[in-house]
């Protein structure tokens, strides 16, 4: 008579046993998910990890990997040697190379193009020029250089400073000047987004 009782205390035993290890088992599967997913995510926004650099599909918005945006910051750079040669700092030449970007949107205008005249400048009428005349209501260059060595021409002429502690201090000079008719800060930001955009400062 007590056999029975023992076989049917056994068979009420297993069904909690086996759902205690199927929770397990679950537990343990959710686990192993969610820690393989927090690694995962870790080593995609971790700064320091160079990520892979066989990278078949790179970051289209990567500005370092923008093929057009590197030309346009080679090109800069050249500009800014010629401004070395003659006779401004580097620091002044970066600055000067973000009005010309400013002047002529991003070198795509087309004084910039038909002319090769970097900073939207007239026809002087006075002053010593590399100018070849006027084309269209702007003066003409044979090349960039003679266009960037008539602008050290104009800062001579003008006796404007060769040397400023910030873009905002030259453009507030050069509005003085009256350089340009557009207003400050709308010129100032212009000049600041190219400085950013091609020197990354």
């Amino acid at each position: 008579m007590n056999n029975p009782k023992k076989q049917t205390g056994k068979k009420s035993k297993k069904p909690w046993l086996i759902l205690v290890g199927f929770v397990l088992m679950l537990l343990s599967a959710l686990l192993i998910f969610l820690y393989g997913k927090n690694s995962t995510s870790d080593k995609k926004t971790d700064p320091g990890d160079p990520g892979d650099p066989g990278d078949p599909d790179p970051d289209p918005e990567d500005p370092a990997q923008d093929p057009e945006l590197q030309e346009q910051k080679s090109y800069a750079n050249d500009l800014v040697e010629l401004f070395v040669k003659y006779g401004l700092s580097q620091k002044e030449g970066r600055y000067w190379v973000s009005v010309s970007a400013h002047e002529t949107k991003g070198f795509t205008s087309s004084v910039f193009n038909t002319n090769k005249n970097l900073f939207g400048m007239k026809q002087p009428e006075e002053r010593e020029t590399t100018s070849i005349g006027q084309k269209g209501n702007y003066a003409s260059y044979d090349s960039d250089e003679d266009s960037v060595k008539d602008l050290v021409l104009w800062i001579q002429a003008r006796e404007f400073p060769k040397e400023h502690d910030s873009i905002r201090k030259l453009t507030s000079d050069m509005k003085a000047k009256g350089y340009f008719t557009d207003t400050y800060l709308n010129y100032t930001n212009g000049v600041l987004y190219y400085n950013k955009k091609l020197f990354n400062s």
